[in-house]
């Protein structure tokens, strides 16, 4: 009965190191990490209520490299983004910009219009965390 025991055993280890091993080498680019989008809108004719001027939203990091997108900015606009964890990068047209930092704390990510422009924009873009 003892052998059966330790066989089982055994093959339950082998089996578990196996899936650990597995996630390890598997793990960092089988999960795709979260993603938010974000938009921002300026019309110089704009009411007060439409005009969007700052986002923001707190998150916890899932990944080493938290990273902003931006898609367009258009209007002769600026934004600026800035993360509590080491983005602070200026856009007056798509780009995006990095930082690398430890996981599972709290970030907080944050954009906003640095200059107006001249006409309309929406900025638009997303940080993966």
């Amino acid at each position: 009965m003892s052998k059966c025991r330790s066989k089982l055993w055994k093959k339950m280890v082998c089996l578990a190191m196996a899936c650990a091993i597995c996630f390890q080498l598997c793990g960092s680019t089988v999960f795709a990490a979260p993603a938010v989008n974000w938009k921002l809108h300026h019309s110089p004719t704009g009411t007060p209520g439409e005009n969007i001027l700052r986002w923001n939203k707190k998150v916890t990091s899932t990944i080493s490299t938290t990273r902003v997108s931006v898609s367009k900015v258009g209007g002769g606009a600026q934004i600026r983004a800035h993360t509590s964890n080491g983005i602070d990068a200026k856009f007056s047209q798509s780009g995006s910009a990095t930082t690398t930092g430890a996981i599972g704390i709290e970030v907080s990510l944050n954009v906003e219009y640095i200059t107006y422009g001249s006409s309309s924009s929406s900025p638009s873009g997303y940080f993966t965390y």
